[in-house]
């Protein structure tokens, strides 16, 4: 069976395309799976201690994570806590960049493998010493921050929770703030910690914390935290600030692609290019503001000088949230050559400010246009899985020009448990028509895990030359999920199909786009024949095929020996085919569902070969 799930998922399934393609929601999972008897795991407070020579800071503390793009800033937080940040999976924050919170460490590794029911301790964001030994009881000294649940990701169960901690002159942390599970909603709220009414924290090594708990298998019960601000003459009602900030991430200068080989956009750069590219602001006052924004597009690797598209001024009404930017886009712009290129796009605000508050009023993005395609954005807020043997998953990628298909890339993505030492079948098919030779190339692979949001390079044995439309993707082995991450923000759905029960499906309900990308570029080097199937030969035919145990050769110009292999290389059987007949039958092994090579040799040496599908 074949399932969508987010990337921090559990095993409520909501059932679509007539009970085959599956989204499972880590939400639900966790409800189903998680129970009273899970085992749990606590991660050593020891490893996040600080130096004792450490500087402790001093205030203000702000940070709304905008200034740092994988880890947050060592200049504010200890190591190793977990957390990592991002501004792909929060809905609506405050400002670009969150801290998110989950079941796996910064790189996506999940804290406990091989036990999906492990819970307890997951990520902490542990602030480092700042300086309070002078702050007084009258100083109004207060930490806020804000807060959301799941967002994009997964809503975490009931007995999940985040929790802020603070610590004393003894050393000892106290809880000062818990938010569980139950009822949360997608909203980011704000949160208010007095710190002048007890004194305890009023010391010169003091230190604050955030800490998740939750299921420790993978990407589960995700929390965002942002927005983290601690300084003196404040209150709770001391909600706005004087800010004016980005949040959502330029848009890509292409219609259908985030990325995509330079000479594909050459065949037709006009259609390939949005017509705009767009951002939002939110208004973090309670008063009005006239602000100014720009826009500029450079490349970073040509090293151009950034070409100005936008210049504009406008009045901002108080407390406003995505506020709509938009700059537009002409094809003039991106030089016609097939140097690759990668396009900065930047839109940048003049506010106002102070000066805590301007590090987030700019924000960019990249294209590429290079030697791959893309869908994604390069952030996996969900992974795919498919956990029925010989069950297939295919994408569809429509070219300008011809081309030659030389490599995939490919994010999988650790869950719950490993599967190191298993394999997958990476495959190309030029259609989608169950006929063998629509299948141009199967190699099986062992199963390689990539950090977050990182892919992994095969290069095909044999380059593919392809006309206008590809399909790649991969078959499973096993009845084992192969998890595949999955980005929720940009939709290419319609391009996804899946095959179960002898047919191909499209997809017609899922948004997202998979981590999967075909890689072009010109071949240099004669291709390798190996193993890849090739097209069939014109002077032998075989029957039925898909077969269920009994085959037809026949032929004016055959070997006298035929094996058979798995798509993995292992000989599965051997057959004598004596030259003076153009006809014979063949009695097949027991073998396993699957697709099989059958290899020969004629007369003038030239090596033969033909998919075979064994269905029972």
């Amino acid at each position: 069976m074949c399932y969508f799930k987010p990337m921090n998922i559990k095993p409520f399934i909501l059932c679509l395309f007539c009970g085959y393609l599956l989204l499972a929601s880590y939400w639900a999972q966790a409800q189903l799976i998680l129970s009273p008897n899970h085992s749990t795991y606590t991660a050593p407070d020891g490893r996040y201690a600080p130096r004792s020579t450490e500087t402790p800071l001093s205030l203000p503390f702000f940070d709304d994570f905008s200034t740092t793009s994988r880890l947050p800033n060592p200049a504010h937080w200890l190591p190793n806590g977990g957390t990592y940040i991002s501004n792909n999976i929060s809905i609506a924050p405050p400002t670009l960049n969150v801290a998110v919170f989950d079941g796996a460490d910064a790189q996506g590794q999940p804290y406990v493998f091989n036990n999906p029911l492990a819970n307890g301790l997951a990520d902490q964001l542990v602030s480092r010493p700042i300086d309070l030994s002078s702050i007084q009881a009258s100083d109004d000294v207060f930490l806020s921050f804000y807060w959301q649940a799941f967002g994009l990701g997964e809503v975490p169960d009931g007995d999940d929770s985040i929790r802020l901690q603070f610590k004393d002159n003894a050393d000892i942390w106290h809880t000062v703030w818990v938010q569980r599970g139950s009822g949360v909603t997608q909203d980011f709220a704000q949160v208010f910690i007095p710190l002048n009414n007890n004194p305890a924290y009023w010391h010169a090594q003091f230190q604050f914390r955030f800490q998740s708990f939750g299921r420790l298998s993978g990407p589960f019960d995700h929390w965002f935290v942002d927005y983290v601000y601690l300084d003196r003459n404040r209150s709770a009602i001391d909600i706005a600030r004087l800010d004016v900030a980005t949040v959502q991430a330029p848009t890509s200068l292409l219609r259908r692609y985030r990325a995509m080989p330079v000479r594909q956009f050459n065949a037709r750069p006009t259609e390939e290019l949005s017509a705009f590219v767009n951002t939002s602001l939110n208004n973090l006052n309670s008063f009005f503001n006239v602000i100014n924004y720009r826009c500029t597009i450079e490349d970073t690797i040509a090293k151009s000088s950034p070409v100005e598209i936008l210049n504009e001024s406008v009045l901002i009404n108080a407390g406003a949230r995505n506020i709509a930017v938009q700059a537009p886009l002409s094809a003039s712009l991106i030089p016609l050559n097939n140097n690759p290129k990668t396009l900065k796009t930047k839109f940048s605000v003049v506010t106002g400010d102070p000066a805590l508050f301007t590090p987030n009023d700019s924000i960019v993005s990249f294209t590429t246009l290079g030697d791959y395609y893309a869908y994604d954005d390069g952030s996996a807020e969900y992974v795919v899985g498919v956990n029925q043997r010989l069950a297939r998953v295919a994408y569809r990628f429509v070219l300008n020009t011809p081309d030659t298909l030389t490599a995939i890339q490919i994010n999988i993505v650790p869950f719950e448990r490993s599967l190191i030492g298993e394999t997958f079948v990476l495959a190309v098919w030029s259609r989608l028509d169950n006929r063998p030779e629509s299948l141009v190339s199967a190699r099986s692979l062992p199963i390689t895990y990539s950090n977050r949001d990182e892919l992994t390079t095969y290069t095909l044995e044999r380059p593919i030359p392809v006309q206008d439309t590809i399909f790649i993707g991969w078959q499973q082995t096993t009845d084992t999920r192969l998890t595949i991450g999955y980005d929720k923000n940009n939709d290419s759905g319609n391009d996804i199909f899946f095959f179960l029960d002898r047919n191909w499906q499209q997809n017609t309900e899922l948004r997202g786009s998979l981590l999967l990308r075909p890689v072009f570029g010109e071949v240099n080097t004669p291709p390798i024949t190996g193993f890849e199937p090739v097209s069939p030969p014109t002077d032998w035919r075989i029957y039925p095929n898909p077969s269920s145990g009994s085959l037809t050769v026949e032929g004016t110009d055959l070997p006298e020996n035929l094996q058979l292999y798995s798509l993995d290389g292992q000989q599965k059987a051997s057959f004598a085919l004596p030259r003076d007949q153009g006809l014979h039958r063949l009695t097949l092994p027991r073998l396993p569902d699957g697709m099989y090579l059958l290899k020969g040799r004629n007369k003038q040496g030239r090596t033969m070969f033909e998919k075979l599908i064994i269905r029972h």
